[in-house]
């Protein structure tokens, strides 16, 4: 019954607004062929930042059912766009939606309080924790490693209530907050945002960070019931009442090696042939490749005899990969622009070292580089976990990994499979006796009185 009234009140304060203003366009459908499924970094997500048309990223699951992804909005990227929340080396992204459907929260249990909308010590800032610390009843992060690349960032405090002396539409009122992982958007940064980005289709009213027009007041954005345009309450409403949470957050983009395409970015062949030309993404929905420390020790080794020329294989000894489930050592090729033109998994990684192969007949042109890595790859929509790129040379002149010759085989190369010499002759026990014949695990014996074939 509260949220009706709010949401009736907050009617009621808008109309006048409402009917003056020019409705926001709503999201444009985006599509652009020409832009590649696979780009080493992020650059990709810089297109229309903060604009119609914007990249979105798929970051996170429910819990329940965990094959539901959450996609998130890109409001800031590198501090260009004009949201006043974009900052430079971070990628700023908002949530779709309201994450919880449970009939939304307040921000601050009682109005009557002098600090009932000081952010800092607001029920409203523990409910984003929870999201963040992922112990809300719906929210769960793919790995731990994704919540790492999320920095922290301080809200700066110090603001007054709307309409008094010292209002800051950025600030929040009372103490900064130096440590958010996720946290709600400003008046000002929701009022930045394009219509089709401030729209919410499954509920009608979000919470913002900053302070109303009284003690008891937080503002709030609000979006009419046909979803025709949302406008940003900056007097406020009772904090008391129950309002949708939306959170954001920054990313560290120096530590996504990869964006992909959400579905179908990173398509691969098998075995040595993996190796599959990266073809365009068909919508504006991307997926991150990010750096895992787990996988720092990963190496390659190669040697002069890596590289055949004629059939276009090289050959590599590698060492480090973590033995998991969806571990690959993978591959790409990069043009002289950094461009990814081929992405394969090579192969299914079941021990720390291990030998591979790739095919790179008529793959290769001139000022292309071909990488290696070893990568959990899980899937559409899912973020993947990666090491550094290896680059492997396709004119080694490293020496050779050699294993020693046996009865079976000759002197061989661990990293090549090149082989030098002949295998082993058995090795025969001159005794007095019955001669006994060698084998690969038996010792063989002669006489030494009987005559030569005796030995043989």
């Amino acid at each position: 019954m509260k949220r009706l009234v709010s949401k009736m009140i907050a009617f009621a304060l808008t109309l006048v607004v409402a009917i003056t203003m020019i409705p926001d366009t709503m999201q444009k459908a985006y599509a652009d062929s020409g832009v590649p499924a696979m780009v080493k970094g992020t650059s990709v997500l810089a297109k229309n930042v903060n604009k119609d048309g914007l990249q979105k990223i798929w970051f996170g699951r429910y819990l329940d059912p965990p094959t539901k992804k959450r996609m998130w909005y890109v409001i800031g990227y590198d501090g260009q766009g004009d949201n006043p929340a974009s900052r430079e080396n971070l990628i700023t992204i908002l949530h779709k939606n309201i994450p919880s459907f449970s009939g939304g929260e307040r921000f601050s249990g009682n109005s009557n309080e002098s600090y009932a909308n000081q952010y800092s010590v607001a029920d409203i800032r523990w409910i984003v924790n929870r999201y963040y610390n992922a112990i809300n009843s719906d929210w769960k992060w793919n790995n731990s490693k994704e919540k790492g690349i999320i920095v922290k960032r301080r809200l700066e405090g110090g603001g007054s209530n709307y309409g008094e002396e010292g209002y800051d539409e950025n600030k929040i009122k009372g103490n900064s907050v130096e440590d958010a992982g996720f946290w709600l958007l400003s008046c000002g940064e929701a009022e930045a945002l394009p219509g089709g980005v401030r729209h919410l289709y499954n509920d009608n009213t979000w919470w913002l960070r900053s302070p109303g027009q009284y003690d008891g007041k937080a503002a709030y954005c609000w979006t009419d019931y046909n979803y025709n345009y949302t406008v940003v309450i900056r007097d406020g409403v009772s904090t008391d009442t129950y309002h949708g949470v939306r959170p954001a957050c920054d990313l560290d983009m120096n530590a996504i090696l990869f964006t992909s395409a959400a579905e179908g970015g990173k398509v691969s062949g098998s075995g040595a042939d993996a190796l599959t030309k990266v073809g365009n993404n068909k919508n504006d929905e991307w997926k991150l490749t990010i750096k895992d420390a787990d996988r720092d020790s990963f190496d390659i080794t190669t040697c002069e005899g890596s590289y055949d020329s004629e059939s276009g294989a090289v050959t590599f000894w590698y060492d480090g990969a973590k033995v998991e489930s969806k571990s690959y050592i993978s591959a790409a090729i990069l043009g002289n622009d950094d461009s990814i033109k081929y992405y394969g998994r090579v192969a299914e990684v079941s021990e720390e070292s291990g030998q591979v192969t790739i095919n790179t007949s008529g793959k290769m042109e001139s000022g292309d580089k071909l990488f290696v890595f070893n990568e959990q790859y899980n899937g559409d929509k899912t973020t993947d976990y990666a090491s550094d790129l290896k680059e492997l040379a396709l004119s080694t002149s490293g020496d050779h990994e050699w294993a020693e010759a046996t009865c079976t085989h000759p002197k061989t190369c661990e990293i090549c499979g090149e082989t030098e010499g002949d295998a082993l002759p058995h090795d025969y026990q001159d005794i007095d006796g019955t001669a006994v014949e060698p084998s690969c695990i038996k010792v063989g014996k002669k006489q030494i009185s009987s005559a030569p074939d005796a030995a043989m």
